[in-house]
């Protein structure tokens, strides 16, 4: 429901409600897909303990649990990348860690080599572009071939086949 409302409404900068609403409402957005998100796990604990539920009411609460990966991924589209990332790493989405880290990485490559911009904001953009490269590799290393996969898996389909073979900071078993 608040992805709805922040999608109707605060993508549209001519929005007959009051923008300072929409920027807490968004700002709130990362909070409760936390809470959303432990809610449904604890939940689920619940349940396989208590043997009361259904099989059903249990399979439709981790499919909501897998689903919050996607709720993840839209705090991006709101401008709240970084917050998306913290909740990424706290529930170990590592898919949606992985769409989010090679967006950034890139989104700041192509910033780096556009023609349109001073050599200053160039080695900005390549800096940002080298410390999201940095970042992915250590996160590789934390939580092994399971957030691997999906990082090489996304940049290969976003960069390229170049930029996961010249990729410097992932243990290099991960790539085969």
């Amino acid at each position: 429901l608040n992805y709805k409302f922040l999608k109707t409404f605060y993508m549209d900068r001519k929005s007959p409600i009051d923008q300072g609403l929409l920027d807490g409402i968004r700002l709130m957005y990362p909070s409760l897909t936390s809470h959303y998100v432990t809610v449904l796990k604890e939940y689920i604990k619940w349940a396989e303990g208590a043997g009361e539920t259904t099989v059903r009411e249990c399979n439709d609460a981790e499919a909501a649990v897998s689903k919050a990966g996607e709720m993840i991924l839209a705090l991006t589209e709101f401008d709240l990348s970084e917050e998306a990332i913290k909740l990424a790493k706290k529930f170990k989405y590592c898919e949606a860690l992985a769409v989010i880290l090679v967006k950034q990485i890139d989104d700041a490559k192509q910033h780096s080599e556009s023609r349109t911009i001073s050599i200053s904001e160039a080695e900005k953009h390549s800096e940002q572009c080298e410390a999201k490269k940095m970042q992915m590799g250590e996160l590789m290393n934390k939580y092994g071939v399971e957030f691997a996969f999906h990082g090489y898996t996304q940049l290969l389909d976003v960069c390229g086949i170049q930029d996961v073979l010249d990729f410097p900071y992932g243990k290099r078993d991960f790539k085969t």
